[in-house]
């Protein structure tokens, strides 16, 4: 099993990366603090289990993972997560993180779908939306450019072409954007 864990809170990641090995033969697993840490392991390591708790800070979407991911990708829900049918949450006893964790491990457990959380009038495509978090969060183009590996020519024309959509003209309007989705 070659498992990635996304997850910035240092004890929990510790507890789960305990209960992982317990519970099966790891070949290797990595961590991650960020989303942005979380995207480039996915990309540079191959994966069979990807636990990604929703609280992980970052600018990317849930759906880039789900997208990246030539695995099923389990996110790991909070309270605010509740309404959502999750196959993990970070409120469960002990014994019930064994037993899902067990099902998982298994195949009996499946990871639910990951879905774009934009709303605008005119849908944003997974890869403008990527712009458009990280522009809110204050990366570069070429900063994006480098975590998503694409070129900053495309960085750009996602940008632009979401500004377009999105009718935004300023920084002001990005951030207003940012806060009224949720970003940030």
């Amino acid at each position: 099993m070659r498992v990635l864990i996304g997850m910035n809170h240092e004890l929990m990641r510790h507890g789960l990366v305990q209960l992982l090995y317990d519970l099966g033969d790891i070949d290797y697993m990595v961590t991650a603090a960020t989303r942005e840490e979380l995207y480039k392991s996915m990309r540079l390591y191959s994966f069979t289990h990807i636990f990604v708790h929703t609280a992980l800070p970052g600018s990317l979407s849930p759906a880039s993972f789900h997208q990246e991911a030539g695995a099923g990708v389990y996110l790991i829900g909070t309270e605010e997560d509740k309404s959502r049918d999750l196959p993990l949450y970070d409120t469960l006893s002990l014994d019930e993180w064994m037993r899902r964790l067990s099902r998982i491990m298994r195949g009996d457990l499946k990871p639910g779908a990951v879905v774009l959380q934009s709303s605008s009038a005119e849908e944003l495509t997974l890869r403008e939306e990527e712009a458009v978090r990280m522009r809110i969060h204050g990366y570069t183009v070429r900063e994006t450019a480098a975590v998503l590996g694409i070129s900053e020519k495309t960085v750009e024309n996602h940008r632009r072409s979401a500004a377009k959509k999105l009718h935004i003209a300023s920084s002001r309007d990005w951030m207003a954007f940012g806060r009224s989705k949720g970003f940030i």
